[in-house]
């Protein structure tokens, strides 16, 4: 659109000077019956119209005068003889509108001078058509020759073009130069709104300085050419008039602004920021200047101001251009007219070259084709601008590789055209956390990109490949997640095939492709997808791809293939989740107690809470997929201080009921005690109840303290200090020994059921609980044994040395109010015998 508008636009203007030349517009183009003359004076003295004729004017060729910056009084006179029968009409335009005053006078025979007219921003009497277009009309009679005395005073541009025509042609130019003001205008307009929309929508800065350049431009170019009279009002007019230079500092501002941000500098580049903000200081302080000075003094000194501003943007140039020519080539093509009109415009009112037509309307027809040309520099650097959104947008910032928004699209692509089911690979190097702090950033980027080849072309060895990023040469297989995850998509005609495959590329001991570079040891873990339906969504795939992912580190796999049915088991843990929230804020879940026999004094009482869940739905939930699934969903803290708070609110009513309570054992999970402030939130509920904390121990199983090793001391140490004791739960099943014991102050050990079930027949499993307990008395720990099921079980266990037993033979867990009942009347086995006691 903008070249179209170009187009039209140097069409029209070239017609113009056509017409104009065809219309004639200076002495050389009158009727052969008129001849001229031309001459000049220049002094410092005053002059008047009554010694006019006294002075000697030199005669040089028409607007010859050799006129420059200065303080001089200007007089030119103009000869007209008439050597036809007939009168001749007659039209003298002085083509310069900023002289501060112009007065045309015709001298009759004898010697009375008389003004015909009097023009110039410094006059108050000439009407608006006069400032803008100063013109005199007068007739020459048959046969006839006069004169016409030009006294002329600016302390701007000294040039005084003048036009003699006849009045016919006259009224043709005057329509010429309004067409030409009118398209400026309109062009101006037009592309001020036109970018005002873009930086409302954009929030763009170059198009703000865009607007600010081109609106100098009009304001400028209405006080040079004179249209402005005809826009602004008058007091405006005649200030801008007055003030051209620093309207030429403004716009060179405003050019060097539209630059910068166009060619988008900014802090990063260093020194051309630095000197681009310097130049713009140094603008503002001519700015300053150019208010105060006179304008011929002013003038002098902007020739270097303008040619630092294009040496300035030069720079600018050279140094983005290169490597941004799509769309910076308008912009760099749309300098040659601005600066073959800027400096026309120059040389023509400094007097160096001649004026014509074309020569006093270079500098507007260059700013109409340098505006067309700067819009479709704008096009193409919109056009860039999206083209790096978009890239942005479907690749990661840093490595460039296509990230999840392209996979996305990648997946559906093929999914509408694939033969067979697809499969995505995802890929991580497990071990990235320990390496990376060791990694400079360019560094890690090698070895993700190398990795992406090396994977990427194994697998095109045994399986097809799908493209994810087409545009790229290198990558175009390859995809980058969040969390710096290599993703592949293949086809996939068997899940063993799949499988051996898998195998086949983990049997590796070091992945790593920059041995030589990079001395690490590289591990990586697979994560396998495949996607069963044909309408199912990129994002379901992506997600199982990243499960298959979590899964392998969670069972510290090499790889895993994502299973359907672990969709199901999600959905349940889904649901579950849901309901038990509802179950906890409801209060529906239990607390059952097992009860504890003391071996050293049956009479004493102690059990354990068990939590128990009575689905509405799917019946009792076994406690260990409750506690899964609140870990998982991170219910776990409210579904321990519910526990916890049931736990209490029973003792202290057993207490109250006169019931004897001398023990009160309650399992915490592994995330609670490893968590942050867990023991002061434990303390403020227990104070509610006015318990005694020595009552309660809290069972720890060996793996708790793995999870957070200095919360796990911080809250262990809390809760000793309170008087709570620690048992070892599960002891023997989990990653400790009994030098974890000895480390931490606990007070009892308990024996896991899986070494007491085969007790009387398991030789190995007697040894062990033999040693177990033998070193837990040497810690002065208290034993105690769960999962006691029958008589010669217990009688081994009680002369062993356990101090505690806990089982089915001695009573199963039961509700809290079945179990305050049985507290009453215990229904004990005593198997000891007399010997023994």
């Amino acid at each position: 659109m903008a070249f179209v508008l170009a187009s039209i636009i140097a069409y029209i203007l070239w017609s113009l000077v056509g017409m104009w030349q065809q219309s004639g517009h200076g002495p050389g183009h009158l009727p052969e019956s008129v001849s001229t003359t031309y001459a000049y004076l220049l002094t410092e003295n005053e002059v008047t119209p009554q010694n006019l004729r006294q002075q000697t004017f030199i005669e040089t060729q028409w607007n010859q005068a050799p006129l420059t910056y200065s303080d001089l009084d200007v007089w030119l006179r103009i000869g007209i003889s008439n050597s036809a029968s007939t009168s001749v009409n007659l039209s003298l335009m002085l083509d310069n509108p900023l002289y501060n005053r112009i007065e045309v006078l015709r001298i009759s025979d004898s010697g009375v001078a008389e003004s015909i007219l009097l023009s110039g921003d410094k006059t108050n009497t000439a009407s608006r058509a006069q400032l803008a277009l100063p013109e005199v009309r007068f007739s020459t009679g048959a046969s006839q020759s006069m004169h016409l005395y030009i006294h002329a005073q600016t302390d701007g541009s000294p040039v005084l073009p003048l036009i003699l025509q006849t009045t016919d042609a006259a009224d043709q130019t005057h329509l010429q130069l309004y067409l030409i003001w009118g398209i400026f205008i309109g062009t101006v307009l037009l592309m001020s709104a036109y970018n005002l929309v873009l930086y409302l929508g954009l929030k763009d800065i170059a198009y703000l300085s865009y607007i600010g350049y081109i609106l100098t431009m009009l304001l400028l170019l209405g006080a040079v050419h004179g249209f402005g009279y005809y826009l602004f009002p008058l007091t405006l007019q005649q200030f801008l008039m007055e003030r051209i230079i620093t309207l030429n500092t403004v716009a060179a501002a405003f050019t060097f602004l539209f630059a910068k941000h166009f060619l988008r500098f900014n802090r990063s580049d260093g020194l051309s920021f630095r000197a681009g903000q310097l130049f713009l200081y140094l603008l503002a302080l001519f700015f300053l200047l150019s208010l105060f000075i006179p304008e011929y003094q002013a003038a002098q000194w902007f020739s270097l101001v303008q040619s630092a501003c294009y040496a300035m943007v030069l720079w600018l140039l050279i140094h983005r251009v290169p490597g941004n020519l799509s769309w910076t080539r308008y912009y760099l093509v749309s300098w040659v007219p601005f600066f073959v009109g800027a400096a026309i415009a120059y040389l023509l009112f400094s007097g160096v070259i001649p004026y014509t037509f074309f020569n006093r309307h270079a500098f507007a027809f260059s700013v109409v084709f340098e505006m067309a040309l700067i819009s479709m520099a704008l096009t193409d650097r919109f056009a860039n601008l999206e083209r790096d959104r978009l890239y942005r947008a479907t690749h990661d910032y840093v490595s460039g590789l296509a990230n999840e928004a392209l996979l996305k699209e990648a997946i559906d692509r093929h999914t509408r055209k694939a033969n067979s089911e697809l499969c995505l690979l995802a890929v991580e190097v497990s071990n990235l956390d320990a390496i990376r702090p060791y990694l400079q950033s360019n560094e890690l980027n090698d070895l993700v990109h190398a990795l992406s080849l090396e994977i990427g072309s194994e697998l095109s060895r045994q399986r097809t490949l799908y493209d994810i990023d087409s545009e790229s040469i290198y990558y175009r297989y390859t995809a980058l997640m969040r969390g710096e995850v290599l993703c592949f998509l293949l086809n996939c005609n068997s899940t063993d095939d799949l499988a051996q495959l898998l195998n086949s590329m983990t049997d590796r001991d070091n992945y790593n492709p920059l041995k030589d570079s990079i001395p690490f040891r590289i591990q990586c873990r697979f994560g396998l997808a495949i996607q069963t339906d044909p309408i199912e969504s990129s994002d379901q795939l992506i997600t199982e791809a990243r499960r298959a992912l979590h899964e392998a580190k969670a069972s510290s796999k090499p790889f895993h293939i994502y299973q359907s049915s672990q969709e199901r088991d999600r959905s349940h843990h889904i649901r579950l989740a849901q309901d038990l929230v509802s179950a906890i804020e409801s209060n529906e879940l239990l607390l059952y107690h097992q009860p504890q026999l003391l071996l050293h004094d049956p009479e004493l009482m102690a059990s354990e809470v068990l939590l128990r869940w009575q689905h509405p739905k799917q019946g009792m939930i076994p406690t260990n997929e409750v506690i899964a699934v609140a870990e998982q969903t991170g219910l776990i803290r409210s579904l321990t201080r519910w526990v916890l708070r049931q736990s209490f609110q029973q003792a202290r009513q057993l207490l109250d009921d006169g019931r004897p309570l001398y023990n009160l054992s309650i399992n915490i999970s592994a995330n609670d005690l490893s968590r942050s402030n867990f023991a002061n939130e434990l303390i403020q509920e227990f104070s509610e109840w006015r318990l005694d904390a020595s009552l309660f121990t809290l069972e720890v199983t060996e793996s708790t303290h793995l999870s957070d090793q200095y919360h796990f001391q911080q809250n262990f140490k809390i809760l000793k200090d309170a008087g709570f004791r620690f048992a070892i739960d599960d002891f023997g099943t989990g990653y400790s020994s009994l030098s974890y014991a000895s480390e931490h102050p606990f007070s009892e050990l308990k024996i896991d059921r899986s070494f007491v079930l085969h007790l009387p027949f398991d030789a190995r499993h007697h040894t062990i609980v033999s040693a177990t307990v033998s070193m837990a008395k040497k810690l002065q720990l208290s034993v105690t044994a769960e999962g006691v099921e029958d008589d010669a079980t217990a009688q081994i266990l009680y002369r062993l040395g356990c101090d505690k037993l806990q089982g089915y033979l001695f009573a199963r867990p039961m509700p809290f109010e079945k179990y305050s009942q049985w507290q009453i009347q215990p229904d004990q086995l005593v198997f000891m015998n007399e010997d023994d006691s």
